[in-house]
């Protein structure tokens, strides 16, 4: 290696340190004024608060049409299992009519 690289990588490396810290320096003032948040983000981190309550009643209103859909009576399972069991009796019967 060339005895001049080692110095100079040296002081590129010192300043690229420093113009890293002043970029983030710069960025994080931009932040605290507000001034590089567009219109629209704003308004809707404003809508925000009341997105998470509507989420929540919806979640709400989807738990209790899950408890209803799957709370079916036992009564009406049973009618559906004895109305599926005389259709295989039916297909049976059919069956046997076309073997003979």
């Amino acid at each position: 290696m060339d005895p001049i690289l080692i110095p100079i990588l040296a002081i590129l490396t010192g300043a690229f340190a420093i113009g890293a810290g002043t970029y983030r320096k710069m960025q994080q003032d931009k932040l605290k004024s507000g001034a590089s948040i567009p219109p629209e983000l704003l308004r809707q981190l404003q809508d925000l608060p009341a997105l998470k309550r509507e989420n929540k009643q919806l979640k709400e209103r989807l738990e209790n049409v899950e408890y209803i859909v799957t709370s079916i009576d036992k009564e009406i399972l049973q009618l559906h299992a004895k109305k599926s069991s005389s259709t295989a009796d039916e297909l049976a019967a059919l069956r046997k009519e076309l073997e003979a």
